[in-house]
């Protein structure tokens, strides 16, 4: 009797763990079944090297008010063309799920769970995407609020939510997940709708304008440094980007399809945290960095990403990973995406996730506790449950 009362229990314990696990892992084994890309759409590669189009000059005042605020929106910027081609790839990804996109998930930073829609690096899976890059005049924009240096892209994201969903408020800045770590001028984010006009009320953005000059303070003043490397750190960090965010003046913008905001790599910003207007959203949000800088990114520890596939290997941003796209693209690069979609196959993700096993935890349960509503990062309990499991080692 005894021995059976063990194994009930024994029993009880593996189907509770059974359906923990299922419920914490189960959304990350479950896109291994997915298709790796979407291989069914094709468009000739460019020719090379290719020059973008410098379609659209900036005025001086307007590069000077981007280097003051951090923060500055460009009206009607994408021609008709390009904005036809986001949409009807917008509209394919939103439909068809793959590996490639829905990875993006687990391989970046683990506050992007609310999100129904998330694909990172789309343009190294849909050509579609590729294509507004390269023949956009984004690249040109990009190079004339970067000193007109050469630039590349560093990635691109494509973040999306349904009616029903609103995305949380939670200031932050983009510094640590770019290359070129100590400054702030050397990085830019494009951000901007591809289906529906972004409103404050659906989920829109919230700019904090001129954050980006606080932000450099405690780069510079060593505050960064210290705390980045810390789970306890970054939940520092978070307040400070609330505070910020909270007590400077804030930029609402109303974005049409084919207006582009445009902001520092330091500019703190938000999702508004509303959604009375019961929208869907959909953007598309682009990362250019000035070329040549250092691969060194701002976190000590960077994320998954895709590994370190197709990137040069002289600690510098470079390779066909990150492709050179102003003044003009380069032959070298461009021939290992007109070879095809530069994607990784399930074995190369399963390999490069195992090796970030840690990673995968831990964003796996913030999947969780957002989904249940328990994930609230500025909560001082939160930060109280870090600092103990820093204490003992758990963290």
């Amino acid at each position: 009797s005894e021995r059976m009362s063990l194994r009930l229990v024994f029993s009880l314990l593996c189907f509770v763990f059974s359906i923990l696990f299922v419920a914490v892992f189960g959304q990350f084994i479950i896109i291994f079944s997915y298709p790796l890309s979407h291989d069914y759409i094709s468009s000739p590669h460019p020719n090379s090297p290719h020059h973008p189009p410098k379609t659209k000059e900036l005025q001086q005042n307007q590069i000077s008010e981007y280097e003051e605020d951090g923060v500055l929106i460009i009206r009607k910027v994408l021609p008709e063309d390009i904005i036809e081609k986001l949409r009807k790839a917008a509209e394919d990804l939103k439909a068809n799920q793959t590996l490639h996109c829905s990875m993006a998930f687990f391989n970046g930073p683990p506050i992007l769970h609310k999100y129904s829609y998330l694909c990172q690096w789309p343009e190294k899976a849909h050509d579609y995407f590729r294509d507004a890059l390269y023949h956009g005049p984004l690249a040109h924009l990009a190079s004339q609020l970067l000193d007109n240096q050469p630039v590349r892209v560093l990635n691109t994201i494509i973040m999306g939510s349904t009616p029903d969903k609103t995305i949380p408020k939670r200031w932050h800045s983009d510094y640590g997940t770019f290359t070129g770590r100590g400054e702030c001028n050397n990085g830019l984010i494009m951000w901007m709708p591809l289906e529906e006009t972004s409103h404050t009320q659906a989920n829109g953005m919230l700019v904090s304008k001129g954050s980006n000059k606080p932000h450099m303070e405690i780069i510079q003043n060593g505050t960064w440094d210290t705390s980045q490397g810390r789970l306890s750190g970054h939940v520092e960090l978070m307040k400070f980007w609330k505070r910020v965010g909270e007590n400077l003046p804030r930029v609402e913008p109303v974005l049409d399809v084919g207006d582009v905001l445009v902001m520092s790599k330091c500019t703190i910003h938000s999702a508004s945290g509303v959604n009375t207007m019961r929208s869907s959203r959909l953007a598309w949000q682009i990362r250019f960095v000035s070329d040549p800088q250092s691969l060194e990114r701002g976190i000590s520890r960077p994320y998954p990403g895709m590994g370190e596939r197709n990137q040069s290997n002289d600690g510098l941003v470079g390779g066909s990973k990150f492709p050179l796209m102003w003044p003009q693209t380069l032959p070298e690069e461009d021939a290992d995406r007109a070879a095809g979609h530069q994607i990784l196959n399930r074995t190369e993700w399963a390999r490069l996730m195992m090796n970030n096993m840690d990673h995968v935890v831990m964003t796996s349960f913030v999947r969780t506790a957002e989904q249940l509503g328990l994930f609230v990062p500025h909560h001082p309990v939160y930060a109280f449950i870090v600092s103990i499991g820093e204490t003992f080692n758990i963290l």
